[in-house]
């Protein structure tokens, strides 16, 4: 999950150069294809553009996507000698927010500057991570759980003020009904799906839809891989 960051970005609040690594939220922007049952994908730096990072310089929050990249030394700014530029390299990373970071900005001006809709995906995203990888910790979800289910309630609430909504907003709403421990209207949803785009329900939305309904008779609620690579 932290290869070797091969990214340098310039934090668009203070200007401080840092590095990305990548344990960013990645969100989804194509219909399917999803690593995991929540919409996350991992590994891939075009898709996590609208991830947010904090600067450990300023401490304030900001969309990947509004970072300067930098990738070679003539792009670094005020680089008068290469003794600065080598002082850059040793910069610091791109910092993942923490739960509270999302609560603040969620309560702050962070739902005008980023939109709720991203803050609400990024803290869901945030949430399972305690739950997804080999370096699971339970107990700090648990904690959270509280959080954990005001987050996915405001989350559905915003999906269904959406008058567009594509298949993977419904595929969407299904999980948060199936991580919410509702799994009727889980799979209710996940009917509706084929049906109302049956022109677009291919193989692949065939076989995720399935392993969703899975989940829900086996009566599991937490994140879980839909990749057979994870």
């Amino acid at each position: 999950m932290h290869p070797e960051p091969a990214v340098y970005m310039e934090c668009p609040l203070c200007n401080k150069i840092l590095m990305y690594s990548d344990w960013s939220p990645t969100p989804f922007d194509s219909a399917w294809g999803f690593n995991w049952s929540d919409g996350k994908r991992d590994g891939n730096f075009n898709h996590i553009r609208s991830a947010l990072g904090k600067c450990p310089q300023c401490k304030e929050l900001f969309r990947l996507r509004d970072a300067r990249e930098v990738s070679k030394p003539d792009d670094f700014p005020r680089a008068e000698n290469i003794e600065m530029v080598r002082e850059m390299i040793k910069t610091l990373y791109i910092k993942k927010p923490s739960i509270e970071d999302y609560q603040t900005s969620l309560a702050g001006i962070g739902a005008w500057r980023f939109g709720e809709h991203d803050l609400r995906f990024n803290l869901w995203w945030a949430l399972n991570d305690f739950v997804r990888y080999e370096d699971k910790k339970p107990e700090l979800f648990l904690m959270h759980e509280k959080v954990f289910k005001n987050n996915l309630e405001s989350l559905l609430n915003l999906l269904k003020k959406d008058y567009f909504l594509r298949t993977e907003d419904l595929f969407i709403e299904a999980e948060i009904a199936r991580e919410l421990g509702d799994f009727d209207a889980c799979l209710l949803r996940l009917d509706v799906i084929p049906k109302k785009y049956k022109k677009y329900f291919m193989e692949e939305e065939e076989a995720a839809c399935n392993k969703i309904r899975q989940f829900c008779q086996q009566g599991i609620r937490l994140v879980q891989p839909l990749s057979s690579s994870l």
